[in-house]
This record gives structure tokens, C-alpha cells and sequence, in this order.
């Protein structure tokens, strides 16, 4: 989920809702976004999947991870100031068609599409409300 404006302009709002009212009413498009994946998730019975959450700023251009920490488990403000990331668009991925070990490689380069963000912190997420919580 992404939001771009000026500061004030209500990006916080909009993406977090009234967190103070509660409700689904008053929630953002972030808790309807991880609620309705959840919900769809768990209607799919047999199926197995991971869910892994991540949580970056863009500031004057430069991408920051807001997950990054100097120990583990305790954030400092400022702290993910210091770990810069890298924004790439279509990194290819290579990929070998033989499975045979003593057969000849031939090495595939596939296109994953999208946008990825070198170095960006990731956290395994079970329910939505490990997502809330970090």
C-alpha cells in the first residue's frame, strides 16, 4: 500500500483511519487491506502461504526502512535513517531448467516484474494484528 502528498495533506489518515474510534468503519485502507487478505486467505482451506509485512518512507528521494533497528526488537527514532535502500525495477532472476546434477545447466533469466527494494527489512506476519503491532 502506497501514499504520496505533502505533509499534512492526510496521507496517515487515510492509510491508518481513526485507530482511536475503532470500528471498520473509522479503518484505513491498510487495516481493510491486511483484514480482507487475511479473511481470503483463511477461506482458502488446504492451502499453505506466508505473509511477511514491511514498513519504508521515501524521503527527499531517498527510500528508508522504518523496520531497520540497531538491536533487535527495540526501535530508535532516527535509527533507520542510517540504513539507505535501493529501489530496482524488473531484476532478473536466474533460473536452471535441468534437474539433473551431471546434465549440461542451461541457465533461464526470468522477468519477476514489479518493483523490488534491496535491503528492505522483512517480518513473518501470522494474523493481522502482527501487523499492527509492528
Amino acid at each position: 500500500v502506497f501514499a504520496y502528498g505533502q505533509t499534512g495533506s492526510g496521507k496517515t489518515y487515510s492509510m491508518e483511519g481513526d485507530t482511536g474510534r475503532g470500528g471498520a468503519d473509522e479503518a484505513g485502507c491498510i487495516p481493510r487491506a491486511v483484514h480482507t487478505l487475511f479473511d481470503e486467505l483463511n477461506s482458502m482451506k488446504g492451502n499453505r502461504y506466508n505473509v511477511t509485512a514491511s514498513h519504508m518512507e521515501v524521503y527527499l528521494e531517498q527510500p528508508y526502512d522504518l523496520l531497520a533497528t540497531e538491536a533487535p526488537g527495540k526501535w530508535k527514532s532516527g535509527s533507520h535513517m542510517k540504513n539507505k535502500l535501493k529501489i530496482v525495477e524488473n531484476r532478473l532472476k536466474e533460473e536452471s531448467e535441468s534437474e539433473e546434477e551431471d546434465a549440461e545447466e542451461e541457465v533461464v533469466k526470468v522477468r519477476t516484474g514489479g518493483v523490488e527494494v534491496i535491503g528492505l527489512s522483512e517480518v513473518v506476519v501470522k494474523k493481522p494484528s502482527d501487523v499492527f503491532k509492528i
